[in-house]
């Protein structure tokens, strides 16, 4: 699922904040393997999203 969330993510182009650079070029300095996830951003309609993650732990 996060694989696809990234590729989703990079189909829409990149966020411009100023600091995404900086924050992209961290991230990519890390192994997949060892970057632990904090967060994930969904940004559909509710329903869609609610059915997609029905079931999903929220909190660990």
């Amino acid at each position: 699922m996060l694989t696809t969330a990234s590729g989703v993510r990079s189909e829409r182009g990149p966020a411009t904040p100023p600091h995404d650079r900086i924050d992209r070029a961290a991230v990519q300095a890390v192994p997949t393997e060892e970057l632990d996830l904090m967060g994930l951003a969904v940004c559909r309609p509710r329903n869609a999203v609610d059915k997609v993650l029905k079931g999903a732990r929220m909190h660990m």
